[in-house]
């Protein structure tokens, strides 16, 4: 549950929006990313603007805080998809990641290591297909953090 309270001098607003922002450090994984840019976006500027327009705590949040942070959200959510599967496919690699009788890419690329002498395709392939899936998902979120973006010249 995220609770701000916003008003007075623009150092307790500031104050507010740093509590904020650990709140959502708290529950991110790697953090600095959507802090950062929601702390570039939600300026002493924009919070003292919106409250002398007579906006409150939570026209505030769901107006001004809220839609700034859901861009860089889904950015972020779609660059960990390359980033758990390489993760699941080096502990497959190892042994470690899901059962044998499970098809993966690290187990293939496990167990055709032994036959690289002979059959260097069964490890060209799923390598290959590992390295276009995460490249896929790489450039689909640069491409969203592109048409996301709301700083960007169109």
């Amino acid at each position: 549950m995220l609770v701000m309270k916003f008003g007075g001098t623009s150092v307790e607003d500031a104050k507010s929006i740093d509590r904020a922002a650990t709140i959502v450090k708290g529950r991110l994984p790697q953090k600095p990313v959507v802090v950062v840019s929601a702390m570039a976006k939600v300026t002493d500027q924009l919070l003292a603007t919106a409250r002398a327009a007579g906006a409150g705590n939570v026209r505030i949040l769901a107006t001004e805080i809220l839609p700034n942070l859901v861009g860089p959200l889904i950015v972020y959510a779609t660059l960990l998809i390359p980033t758990n599967i390489l993760f699941e496919a080096s502990l497959s690699y190892l042994g470690l990641g899901v059962p044998p009788d499970e098809a993966s890419w690290g187990s293939i690329l496990s167990d055709a290591s032994g036959l690289y002498d002979v059959a260097w395709w069964l490890m060209l392939f799923p390598g290959m297909f590992l390295v276009i899936t995460t490249l896929a998902f790489n450039l689909l979120g640069d491409g969203l953090r592109d048409a996301l973006d709301v700083r960007a010249d169109r």
